[in-house]
């Protein structure tokens, strides 16, 4: 390789570089606007009506967005960038990182675990009212809701957590 190409494509590289930064900053600067320009009761709706959007989105381990579909973490984040709010990306991490609330409200994230007797936070939905949550609820499955209420779930709640307020 000749001293010149090494140089140019050194430059692309460095330029390259340069440009993905600004434009992380300018997203960071536009959630950051949003965020400020919403009240808490604001943002609160947009979660749940964003949220109410994505029923029947199929599941996808890993996904974020509705054309690709969404894991029940990938919905969450989905939902509260919406609002100007970048949460954690795992649902462990979204449920270390929340407000813990004892009185949940629309909005406010539940936390689950599959594994009753691990008490690890492995599942995440969106409250929508009284005891009616969205989730993304698994493979082959989609985004749906579900009762805090139902049995399965009662046995597997670990506590609700809220990154509004």
């Amino acid at each position: 390789m000749s001293l010149r190409l090494f140089i140019v494509l050194g430059l692309i590289s460095l330029l390259a570089g340069c440009s993905s930064g600004v434009k992380i900053d300018d997203d960071k600067a536009r959630l950051d606007a949003l965020r400020s320009s919403l009240s808490d009761a604001q943002a609160r709706q947009i979660v749940v009506q964003e949220a109410v959007k994505q029923l029947g989105v199929s599941y996808r381990y890993g996904g974020l967005t509705p054309n690709d579909g969404f894991d029940c973490s990938g919905l969450v984040f989905h939902v509260y960038l919406k609002t100007g709010r970048w949460l954690p990306r795992k649902s462990q991490d979204q449920f270390i990182y929340a407000n813990k609330s004892a009185q949940p409200k629309p909005g406010d994230l539940v936390f689950f675990s599959s594994k009753i007797k691990l008490k690890q936070v492995d599942h995440v939905g969106i409250l929508l009212k009284d005891d009616l949550f969205i989730h993304a609820p698994g493979k082959g499955k989609e985004v749906s809701t579900s009762r805090l209420s139902e049995p399965y779930w009662q046995k597997r709640f670990q506590g609700s957590g809220s990154y509004l307020d």
